[in-house]
């Protein structure tokens, strides 16, 4: 699982990002959609439209805490960065058939540069529970653009994105993708990497769990939450994620609240309890 070669690696590093396909058995990752929609977080883009999610940063024993933890998938995101790293955090979202939700354009670092993070050194395995396309709001990037260093992210709208203008630039210059993933595929990218998504036009489900992970050496000085903090990652072989391998899929990892300042307050997101 998560298998990486020196020429997609490479390709990571001058595009920002790589696809990897098939790179987890369905039935390993199916059970996940059972945790969709528990304790869910909810973010308000530019335009007032919510966004689904959970997050995580202290890994439990239970499936969601498992694959984080995953030898195969800690070792992808270590070959990535070029060294050692620990769990930043996880996110399990969605789009539901209709809504009207998007990610707007950002880079994951402009939020994370704010906890005293010293370098960019830290990367996203984004993998499908389900099949993503254009028509149920896929992943969207601008090939490329990590190379441009840290891009404003003001007020925008009723949320906060990346400055419109530098990704109206970024985008004429360079390429936007698409990335239409099947259920099982993953994608790798960089925390500078702009990239968004759009709204749910479909009748069906989107599902994405993101694992995030920093460098060991490239702590946060100011962690807007304690499992920011560098810490030992526990791993597990792969076979621990397999089906009947674990008791439960949710239920000891602990879901990040709504008052938590890391989403919401410092971080500048709207971010309220899902009703």
């Amino acid at each position: 699982m998560f298998e990486i070669d020196d020429e997609q690696l490479a390709s990571y590093r001058r595009d920002g990002y790589v696809v990897l396909r098939a790179a987890i058995p369905v039935e390993v990752v199916a059970p996940v959609l059972d945790a969709v929609g528990r304790g869910a977080l909810v973010v308000i883009d530019a335009a007032g439209n919510r966004q689904q999610l959970n997050s995580w940063t202290w890994c439990g024993d239970d499936l969601l805490g498992r694959l984080p933890r995953c030898e195969p998938l800690v070792n992808l995101a270590a070959a990535a960065i070029g060294g050692p790293v620990h769990h930043w955090h996880s996110k399990l979202s969605w789009k539901s058939p209709g809504s009207a939700g998007t990610w707007d354009w950002h880079q994951d670092f402009a939020f994370w540069v704010e906890e005293g993070v010293a370098r960019p050194a830290m990367t996203t395995i984004g993998i499908a529970l389900d099949d993503h396309d254009r028509d149920n709001g896929c992943l969207r990037l601008i090939e490329g653009s990590h190379r441009h260093g840290v891009i404003d992210h003001p007020a925008v709208g009723a949320g906060r994105a990346a400055d419109p203008d530098v990704v109206e630039a970024l985008a004429s210059d360079g390429k936007i993708i698409d990335v239409e993933l099947n259920a099982g595929d993953a994608v790798v990218f960089s925390s500078t990497m702009l990239h968004g998504s759009g709204a749910n036009a479909s009748d069906r489900q989107r599902s994405f769990l993101h694992c995030s992970y920093n460098a060991m050496d490239n702590p946060a000085s100011d962690p807007f939450i304690d499992g920011h903090q560098v810490h030992d990652l526990v791993t597990v072989p792969a076979a621990a994620i397999e089906p009947g391998a674990y008791d439960r899929v949710w239920g000891d990892t602990a879901f990040i609240q709504p008052e938590a300042t890391g989403y919401g307050g410092r971080s500048g997101y709207q971010v309220i309890a899902a009703e």
